[in-house]
């Protein structure tokens, strides 16, 4: 006798699919906003990776950033500058691609543990909005360990190839940014929010 798989599931994992396609595009279109700066550019790609923790479940945003990292690793012009391939990964600003992966898993975690403890949404808005004060907590938290992750990444990178301290790669790496930075966090907070309250739950 055939298996026959649920309609409903089949329709989920399609819609699934489709959000990480969405999500990789929007890393690469953020990508190409880029301001240089000295060796590190001023990109949008932290709102993306942001927008993604926080819009899609866990698993599709960690398959969202690997696939993006995966679709720059074999050439494709998805990296900031119209760049692409493992010199760039290894280069002086591959330590935040690798950290958009180490950061956003973590991120999701704790994205997905704040969730289950502020309970499921409701229907009624002033309950929702309730809910949605709960979890913002764990939110602004996930998108501060998904920044110092990030920089972290970043900074011991450019530590290992120009061979200087940690505060000077800060300096250079992480400083100018980090206003900037929580800014696009809570931007892509609030984008979150609205997206998910216009998709259905199923």
């Amino acid at each position: 006798m055939e298996n026959v798989i649920p309609a409903s599931a089949t329709q989920s994992r399609v819609r699934s699919i489709v959000f990480v396609a969405i999500a990789i595009a929007l890393t690469a279109a953020c990508a190409m906003v880029t301001v240089p700066l000295g060796p590190v550019p001023f990109t949008l790609q932290n709102f993306a990776i942001s927008f993604t923790v926080l819009a899609l479940k866990p698993k599709e945003a960690v398959a969202a950033i690997a696939g993006y990292l995966l679709l720059g690793a074999i050439g494709l012009p998805v990296f900031s500058g119209f760049a692409g391939g493992i010199a760039k990964l290894m280069g002086p600003t591959g330590g935040f691609l690798w950290g958009y992966l180490v950061g956003g898993i973590a991120a999701c975690a704790i994205v997905a543990f704040g969730r289950k403890i502020s309970g499921p949404k409701e229907a009624v808005a002033s309950a929702r909005w309730k809910q949605v004060l709960r979890s913002a907590g764990w939110e602004i938290a996930a998108m501060l360990v998904l920044i110092c992750i990030i920089d972290a990444c970043g900074c011991l990178q450019y530590m290992a190839l120009y061979q200087v301290d940690f505060m000077g790669a800060f300096a250079v790496c992480a400083a100018p940014f980090l206003v900037v930075d929580v800014c696009k966090a809570l931007a892509a907070i609030v984008c979150a929010e609205a997206v998910r309250a216009a998709l259905p739950t199923k």
